[in-house]
């Protein structure tokens, strides 16, 4: 009040000394009072021409960034970047940091040339910031695109094809393309090459979801008058290609325990850790007969029913360790065998469709996720791998096995390690592939909605389906000359560990070589080549099953057309003149015709059948002995709330108290968050 007071009698003074300068009194004159204005900002003056300070700002008019579409601002190779192209990079870059949950950003809504970038003194202002980004994921990913193309992805040792054999024998076969091992370049796989198709479909779609007539439209709204809808078209396309051979050589990034205890050792101030940790269990629910099933699983029965349900848990214990003690060769099993043989009795008796069909199996489960009853007992701390337990919970009997734990500060170093072979990958092919950079060539348009509605994450493949080899790749035994199958050579005795391998890597959609297999499984190799008895017991050791073998040609018909695979054992014949085995994969393109995976590099030249990929059941069926079929390929999984399809589809919501992700699920969102990540550093 005081200081009110004050002004107020600085006014009347003011007034007084008015009036008596109006009645001719010497003039005073009046008391100003000015308030501190900050000098209006300015673009800061151009700098080194060698880098992003070259000029103050790039902003020019919409004819300006018109006129200069087609100058080419960077170099890599033979590989140019026009103004046009890049104005794409650089509205991405900012959207990208829009959506980003950073503590410092500038005023979007102020032109960014204006405005100084504390993130980074070396440069003058934001503007410069996100075209250096720009610039870098330019780079970046132009660079990946051309090491996939100059190395393709990595080969075994014992990987020794006959080049000049495989050039007249398979070269204009049809299986040929799955054989992606002698490929001297990265090739998408279908799903990707679909995806890539599918590019200006799919950013027509983005507009009209956005609100615009069309992707031009949409493309003004992004980046304005100096970019083109088939620039977010080339953006798009590159970004994917990058990011889907990046997820292939990802599949690579698995280091060895000791590596990753060596890392945390190294860098134990940047990892926090807490001793938490998380867990992997498979587990078989049983419910009760006649039991009432409310929608989220639980379940209401008579104690009777309970107690029925409970000897038949136990009763299937007891076959569980009896199928373990029959193992054949468990002496020299690799694997677990009860872990094995417990995922064959989920697949085959659990009640929980959530699991099910990947054997029982949940991974990665943190403390309080599960219900009560099963959380207690996982994450009891004298928990070890092979323990298990029939436990009762409101969803029923769960035969629970515990297969394992991670602590965190595991996963993080192990997380923190990737990130780490994602970088030298990016730095690898940044090395091999240098940029030359034309910063004065430089123009940047305004766009019309300066918002962040696309950004570089929606425009990516969504790997939602996980699927490593959507169709089945091709091994060739001889491309293995010198490796060893039990006592004999992988190329003269082993078309029936390398068929299993084809088989193995696409149903368990990991790379499962025919030099892994024989080597882990060398004891089913006689002199007459492998026993039968391989491809019943194998599979569930390696992530998929055997559905059952049959002798009907109707029920292997019934399953090649429900898309399951077969394997078929020939003995002299259309196929060979001694015995051989060979896949099933799906039917052909007539009544009883069908594409087949052959291992016999020399087959491709001496059947006719190959030129077409395209088998007539008589020659499959003449000299067939044994038929093997597997169970359909799991791409999703139900429980998942991000890959599956239904998620009330026989599972029991309730099992849960937070949402969980399946094992590719995690393992793909990982890759592309190591992807986003290496490519912001």
């Amino acid at each position: 009040m005081k200081i009110k007071h004050f002004s107020a009698k600085l006014l009347c003074l003011a007034l007084a000394a008015l009036i008596l300068a109006g009645c001719g009194a010497p003039a005073v004159s009046p008391i100003e009072t000015t308030e501190a204005t900050e000098p209006a900002p300015t673009t800061p003056a151009d700098g080194n021409p060698n880098d992003v300070t070259c000029l103050g700002t790039y902003y020019v008019s919409d004819e300006a960034i018109s006129n200069a579409k087609n100058t080419v601002v960077a170099e890599i190779g033979d590989v140019k970047l026009t103004n046009s192209q890049l104005q794409m990079y650089y509205w991405l870059a900012v959207a990208d940091y829009r959506q980003e949950d950073n503590a410092i950003e500038p005023d979007f809504s102020q032109s960014l040339d204006l405005q100084e970038c504390p993130l980074d003194t070396s440069v003058g202002s934001w503007q410069q910031y996100f075209l250096r980004e720009a610039l870098n994921t330019w780079h970046t990913r132009q660079a990946l695109v051309l090491l996939g193309e100059q190395e393709g992805l990595p080969k075994e040792e014992e990987y020794q094809p006959d080049l000049e054999k495989h050039q007249e024998y398979m070269l204009d076969k049809p299986a040929y393309k799955y054989h992606q091992a002698h490929y001297d370049s990265f090739q998408p796989n279908d799903l990707h090459q679909a995806y890539l198709d599918s590019i200006p479909e799919m950013l027509e779609t983005l507009a009209a979801d956005n609100g615009f007539t069309n992707n031009d439209a949409q493309v003004a709204a992004i980046a304005g008058a100096g970019a083109a809808s088939s620039d977010l078209e080339s953006f798009a396309h590159t970004s994917n290609l990058a990011y889907m051979y990046f997820t292939e050589m990802g599949y690579f990034f698995e280091p060895a325990a000791e590596e990753v205890e060596a890392y945390y050792q190294s860098h134990k101030s940047e990892i926090a850790a807490n001793g938490e940790k998380n867990v992997d269990i498979r587990h078989i629910l049983l419910i009760p007969q006649d039991a009432e099933i409310a929608p989220d699983g639980t379940v209401t029965a008579t104690e009777e029913a309970w107690n029925v349900c409970l000897t038949q848990a136990n009763a299937l214990v007891d076959k569980w360790k009896d199928a373990v003690k029959k193992t054949r060769f468990a002496q020299f099993v690799i694997y677990d065998i009860a872990e094995a043989r417990f995922s064959e009795f989920a697949k085959d008796h659990s009640a929980d469709e959530g699991s099910r069909a990947n054997g029982g199996l949940y991974v990665d489960l943190s403390k309080g996720q599960l219900t009560d009853a099963l959380d207690r007992w996982c994450f009891d701390e004298v928990r070890q791998h092979g323990d298990y337990e029939i436990i009762r919970s409101d969803f029923g009997y769960h035969i629970v096995f515990f297969s394992g734990s991670t602590e965190d500060w595991y996963a993080a170093a192990e997380a923190a390690l990737i990130l780490q072979m994602g970088q030298d990958l990016v730095e690898k092919a940044k090395t091999a592939n240098p940029i030359t950079i034309h910063y004065s060539e430089i123009k940047l348009g305004q766009p019309q909605d300066n918002g962040s509605f696309v950004t570089t994450s929606s425009l990516l493949y969504p790997d939602v389906a996980h699927e490593r080899y959507p169709k089945m790749p091709l091994y060739m035994q001889q491309d293995y000359p010198n490796a060893p199958y039990g006592d004999y050579k992988l190329s003269s005795h082993g078309c029936g560990i390398t068929t299993l391998a084809m088989v193995a890597s696409y149903l368990a959609d990991d790379f499962l070589s025919p030099v892994e297999l024989a080597a882990n499984y060398g004891y089913y190799c006689g002199i007459r080549g492998t026993e039968i008895c391989l491809l019943d017991n194998t599979p569930a050791e390696m992530g998929f099953y055997l559905d059952r073998r049959a002798f009907s040609w109707s029920e292997i018909k019934a399953a090649i057309d429900n898309g399951q695979i077969v394997v078929a054992l020939q003995y002299a014949g259309y196929w060979t003149s001694g015995g051989h085995y060979i896949a099933i994969t799906e039917p052909g393109n007539a009544e009883n015709m069908y594409v087949v995976r052959d291992s016999n590099l020399l087959n491709y030249k001496r059947i006719t059948a190959h030129l077409e990929d395209q088998h007539t059941r008589g020659s499959i069926t003449q000299a067939a002995q044994y038929f093997w079929i597997y169970e359909p390929k799991v791409t999703r999984i139900p429980a998942c709330v991000r890959c599956s399809e239904d998620l009330t589809a026989g599972v029991p919501s309730g099992l849960f108290q937070a949402d969980y992700h399946c094992a590719k699920c995690n393992a793909a969102m990982s890759r592309r968050d190591t992807f986003l990540e290496t490519l912001s550093k």
